[in-house]
């Protein structure tokens, strides 16, 4: 069973910075748990399961921000404090991964349990969103079948309520009444939840969708400080979330916006969502360059730096045998 702490612990304890062996070893883990569901591969490295007939697909990410000298593929300690039902990393440095661990987790669950859907595990979210990237690019036909992609990737502040993102920093990249809806039928599984639509988005890899997709977006899901050693968990709110998930008629949210048009919100500081123009038209705002270059460019230079894992160089031999291996 998916809905366990073990299970989460599990994912939490991984170091799995895009590219490592700690991600590529995490990975094939995954596609072992999700054999019972077929799991394919899709674009640059993003697992991909398919539960019934849906028009929504639901996102997290694998990859995490820990240095790529950690992610030799030796597992990092965790501290559960029971009292307060929340986890932190029991370590100096690195992060807890969290972001997006719980997005996976809850992920699992929702598949377990049969929920529809499509669910997509994305690659390198944290170095470019590399994996949505190439779907964007290279397999626009596969996103046109949905309605709406919810990433399950943003944090949850101390004393603030969860968030329903409108708007990341490419711009509005979901409606009102979508980010309305959603949140009320979260609220409703489990008013002690307390959704709330917001604009306040940054980037997550839906946001290379939302001139594909018509309503875009990523939810709160109870981490916090993320990117750091002081990242931690909100077990209880995790908890409620994934059973709120489990309960929430997706198909019915409605589809209000165009993604033809443009609403611009101004250009975050993070990420390749400022890229949120139709494909043939798209141009860094930063640098000039055609998306198709950037991506191109985003690429080879991981494929450099892929190659040098805790220390140890891989010859391209090497290199190319761990790629196929996920």
């Amino acid at each position: 069973m998916f809905k366990t702490l073990d299970v989460l612990f599990d994912i939490l304890s991984r170091k799995r910075r895009h590219g490592t062996l700690g991600d590529l070893a995490y990975r094939m883990d995954l596609k072992r748990q999700l054999a019972p569901w077929h799991p394919t591969q899709l674009g640059e490295g993003n697992i991909v399961v398919k539960i019934g007939e849906s028009r929504t697909m639901f996102s997290s990410h694998v990859d995490t921000v820990h240095p790529v000298a950690l992610c030799d593929g030796s597992r990092q300690k965790l501290a559960h404090d029971t009292a307060m039902d929340m986890v932190f990393l029991d370590e100096k440095e690195g992060c807890l991964g969290a972001d997006d661990g719980n997005g996976i987790f809850i992920m699992l669950c929702m598949i377990e349990a049969g929920v529809p859907g499509t669910y997509v595990f994305h690659a390198g979210e944290e170095v470019g969103g590399i994996g949505s990237l190439s779907l964007a690019d290279r397999h626009e036909d596969f996103l046109k079948q949905f309605d709406r992609a919810i990433a399950f990737d943003r944090a949850v502040r101390p004393g603030c309520s969860p968030e329903v993102i409108t708007h990341q920093s490419s711009g509005r990249c979901a409606s009102d009444e979508f980010g309305q809806a959603l949140a009320d039928a979260l609220n409703l599984a489990d008013p002690e939840l307390g959704y709330g639509p917001s604009d306040a988005g940054v980037f997550t890899d839906t946001a290379n969708y939302n001139h594909i997709i018509p309503e875009c977006t990523n939810l709160g899901c109870f981490y916090v400080d993320q990117h750091g050693p002081g990242e931690s968990v909100d077990l209880a709110g995790l908890m409620r979330l994934v059973e709120a998930c489990l309960k929430v008629d997706w198909e019915s949210l409605p589809t209000k916006r165009d993604p033809n048009e443009v609403d611009d919100f101004g250009y975050g500081s993070w990420g390749s969502s400022q890229w949120a123009y139709p494909r043939d038209t798209r141009v860094s705002s930063k640098v000039k360059k055609p998306y198709s270059q950037v991506l191109s460019e985003l690429t080879q230079m991981w494929d450099a730096r892929v190659k040098v894992f805790h220390g140890k160089e891989m010859t391209d031999d090497e290199v190319k045998v761990a790629a196929q291996r996920v």
